[in-house]
C-alpha cells in the first residue's frame, strides 16, 4: 500500500513537472536576463563589437531634482547637488567595486544633470544597466566642430575674395568673417532698413 502510494505521488509529480517548468522558467529568465532595454541601440553595437574594451558611455539617473521656476537660484544648485549626492550615493559605490575588479576604467559625476561619465567594458554596462536607479546608459561620443571639406565651393570662394580693412573698422567684424560675407556672398544689408529709438542716440 506504501509502494503504491509513493509510486502515485511519482507519477502526479512527473506528471506535473512541464506545468512547473512552464511557470518557473520565464520568471528565472526574466531574472538572470541581461537588462538591455535601458542600454542606447549605439552603445549595445560598441559591447558587441568590443566587448572587452574600454567603452565610453553615460549613466543617465532616473531620479531628478524636481525643480520649478519659482525656486530661487542658490536653492536650485543646492537642490541639484543635493538629489545628485543622494541618487549616485549606490551607484558610485557599483563604480568602485567594478573599478576594483578592473571592468571600469574610471567615472567622473556631475550634478548639474545628475549624469555619471564613466569608461568600462560590456559587462560593467550591462550590470549598471540593471539597477533600478539608472535610467537609461548611452554612449559618451566626442563631439567636434564641422569643417568645411577642402572642395567646398564656399570656401574655395571665401579664399579667393579680397578682403579689404578700413582703419575705422572694429575688430569684431573681422573675427565674426563678415567682410568674406560682404565681398564673397554679395551679402551687404543693401536694402534692409533698421530702425533704433534710445535715449543715448544723438538725433
Amino acid at each position: 500500500m506504501k509502494k503504491r502510494a509513493v509510486s502515485l505521488g511519482l507519477s502526479l509529480f512527473l506528471a506535473l513537472l512541464p506545468l512547473i517548468f512552464l511557470f518557473v522558467h520565464p520568471l528565472f529568465s526574466q531574472i538572470g536576463a541581461p537588462s538591455t532595454a535601458k542600454i542606447h541601440p549605439d552603445l549595445l553595437t560598441q559591447m558587441q563589437a568590443d566587448p572587452d574594451g574600454r567603452i565610453p558611455f553615460i549613466i543617465d539617473m532616473a531620479q531628478t531634482a524636481g525643480l520649478s521656476a519659482a525656486t530661487e537660484q542658490t536653492d536650485v544648485v543646492n537642490q541639484l547637488q543635493r538629489t545628485a549626492v543622494s541618487s549616485q550615493a549606490a551607484v558610485r559605490q557599483t563604480l568602485n567595486a567594478l573599478q576594483a575588479a578592473g571592468e571600469i576604467k574610471s567615472y567622473r559625476p556631475f550634478w548639474i544633470v545628475n549624469k555619471i561619465a564613466a569608461e568600462g567594458n560590456a559587462a560593467a554596462i550591462t550590470a549598471l544597466a540593471a539597477r533600478p536607479d539608472v535610467a537609461q546608459i548611452r554612449p559618451d561620443a566626442q563631439v567636434t566642430a564641422i569643417k568645411p571639406p577642402e572642395d567646398d565651393p564656399y570656401l574655395q570662394l571665401l579664399q579667393a575674395t579680397a578682403v579689404t580693412t578700413g582703419p575705422v573698422q572694429s575688430w569684431g567684424i573681422e573675427r565674426i568673417g563678415a567682410p568674406y560675407v560682404w565681398n564673397g556672398l554679395g551679402i551687404d544689408g543693401s536694402g534692409v532698413t533698421i530702425a533704433i529709438m534710445d535715449t543715448g542716440v544723438d538725433w
